[in-house]
């Protein structure tokens, strides 16, 4: 309080002033994201080109293929119980719509 006062804060609108000279302006903080726009769409780029590399070095290994082949087998056997409510919570939640009971 003693701060506060000292540097002649006496309301909650003397703070409010106070803090906005502090802190930096609108203005500013804008630029400083307008300058990291292009560094963000690099980023992005190569993360997205790092995660299609990942993926085809996964699914050309032994064990991608492995997997692969499993699942090919497994691709005709209707789906289990379990299965089925997984895949209707995952449709529900991809649709953004409402989160379905839980047991």
């Amino acid at each position: 309080m003693a701060i506060a006062r000292s540097y002649g804060v006496k309301s909650a609108a003397d703070f409010g002033t106070a803090v906005s000279c502090w802190l930096p302006s609108r203005e500013r903080l804008q630029g400083g994201v307008d300058a990291l726009e292009p560094l963000q769409r690099k980023v992005t780029e190569n993360l997205q080109s790092a995660r299609d590399v990942a993926g085809q070095r996964f699914q050309s290994s032994s064990v991608g293929g492995y997997i692969a082949s499993q699942a090919g087998k497994n691709k005709d056997k209707p789906m289990e119980d379990w299965e089925k409510e997984l895949v209707q919570r995952l449709e529900v939640a991809a649709s953004g719509g409402p989160k379905p009971p839980t047991k």
